[in-house]
């Protein structure tokens, strides 16, 4: 976060002062481990640089440089990991067992259900 990992290290500095290597050192950290985190930080601090020199207060966003000094983030690809797809024989002796088999209706099962025989998506 903002207060946790940037503020300690750029936050008492004046944004003229700013340089890529603060903010290399403020990701650093995260950079890695949490990369979806990280990189929202950097947006966040882009941000803030953009509205800085917008209005005179630096003659340069160091945030669009900042990649070139820390390593390279793994692909989101690589961070995925998808849940396997349940084998479409099991199906049905799943639903009857887990969804079917209860004397009380909830309306919960009956989503399950839904979304089981319909492939239908959370956003959609």
């Amino acid at each position: 976060t903002l207060t946790q990992d940037v503020f300690p290290i750029i936050g008492s500095l004046p944004l003229d002062l700013i340089q890529p290597r603060h903010i290399a050192d403020a990701l650093r950290p995260t950079w890695l481990e949490k990369p979806e985190t990280s990189s929202r930080i950097k947006q966040r601090i882009h941000a803030v640089m953009a509205w800085g020199w917008a209005h005179g207060h630096c003659l340069s966003n160091p945030v669009d440089v900042v990649t070139h000094l820390l390593p390279q983030q793994p692909s989101k690809t690589v961070r995925l990991q998808h849940q396997p797809a349940m084998p479409w024989r099991v199906i049905p002796s799943f639903i009857a067992e887990h969804v079917r088999n209860r004397t009380r209706y909830d309306v919960t099962r009956a989503i399950l259900e839904f979304l089981i025989l319909t492939a239908a998506r959370s956003g959609e």
